[in-house]
């Protein structure tokens, strides 16, 4: 674990991106946050909203807020899930916009020695294909882990705050599921 962190310590390539965009960062993991407790969120309102229902209240007025919230949450979680994917790819477009002037500058210096065994095209484009690996890493392994990390902390949370017997429960239990 110490190797792990030390790594980091004394990374220059991605470590300065990831503080020059931590803002944009932190955006992206709050609005896929958002999306996905908007979607559990209108998953329990809708059920509550028909068994309610289902119970004819003598007035409308009695299941009027959990219709509103069915229609916010509904709408919420499209609008946030959009709003996520746009901020996401905007980050991780910047990111890889710098690693590949900071990669064809660095291979610049050396262009006259690769022209003589390689032809650059293939070089760059060999490169290129490595950053562009880079770039599904972030949106499709790195950005739904930290989004899952932080669902599984605000649920145990929010159990523990009610009943911290069963909040420590799930938070073996929703472990075990998160971390194998």
């Amino acid at each position: 674990m110490k190797g792990f962190f030390a790594t980091f310590k004394n990374d220059h390539w991605v470590m300065p991106y990831l503080r020059r965009y931590k803002k944009l960062l932190a955006l992206v993991l709050f609005l896929g946050f958002m999306t996905f407790f908007c979607g559990g969120a209108l998953m329990f309102n809708s059920g509550y909203l028909i068994s309610r229902a289902a119970t004819h209240p003598y007035n409308i007025l009695m299941i009027y807020v959990p219709i509103v919230l069915a229609r916010a949450f509904g709408i919420g979680r499209p609008a946030f899930r959009y709003a996520e994917r746009l901020t996401s790819h905007n980050w991780v477009l910047r990111i890889v916009s710098d690693f590949r002037k900071r990669l064809y500058e660095a291979v610049e210096k050396q262009a006259v020695a690769i022209r003589q065994t390689h032809q650059t095209g293939d070089v760059l484009s060999i490169l290129a294909e490595d950053i562009d690996h880079i770039e599904n890493l972030y949106l499709r392994t790195v950005f739904p882990l930290v989004i899952g990390w932080l669902l599984y902390a605000f649920v145990v949370i929010g159990i523990g705050y009610f009943n911290w017997a069963f909040g420590l429960l799930m938070l073996v239990l929703l472990g075990v599921i998160v971390l194998v």
